[in-house]
């Protein structure tokens, strides 16, 4: 390890031990806690918290995913030009996390001659009524984002 690299590692662990003892510091250094007690009634606040516990709940658009959970082999083919594409294979790892919010789907496999892994993920914005999804992998410094509408039974409107 070059003497540049080894400084930089002993800073990094210094300040995690810094950051590690702070907690510990407040805690003996901290005022007592005022009682806690029930602020007074808010019905515009408590209408708020409602939906947001009703936007926050997984529900029909969130199963729609479940299906795809599973390990996949995937076939992908890119055109970059005209002519026949480029095809690519791999293996897809697909699960339901967030307590069924989101689907997660590791990629590994190649892409154009190369090796690739990528990182997916795709959900359902309750508040905002459309799927959205993620991708990014390591061939690229890029975030890829979608946005689509509801599914209408298998077809999305």
């Amino acid at each position: 390890m070059n003497c540049k690299l080894a400084r930089i590692a002993l800073a990094a662990v210094a300040c995690s031990v810094a950051l590690a003892a702070a907690p510990a510091h407040a805690a003996d250094t901290a005022k007592p806690a005022a009682s806690a007690t029930k602020p007074a009634a808010d019905p515009a606040y408590d209408a708020m918290m409602a939906e947001m516990k009703k936007n926050a709940a997984p529900g029909p658009d969130h199963k729609v995913l479940e299906p795809m959970v599973g390990t996949w082999k995937a076939k992908l083919k890119s055109w970059w030009a005209p002519g026949e594409p480029q095809e690519s294979e791999g293996t897809m790892v697909n699960s339901m996390i967030m307590g069924g919010r989101v689907l997660e789907g590791r990629y590994t496999g190649s892409f154009m001659g190369q090796p690739m892994t990528g990182l997916s993920m795709m959900g359902f914005d309750n508040a905002k009524k459309q799927y959205w999804s993620t991708w990014v992998d390591d061939m690229s410094t890029t975030m890829m984002m979608q946005t689509g509408g509801p599914m209408k039974g298998n077809e999305i409107v």
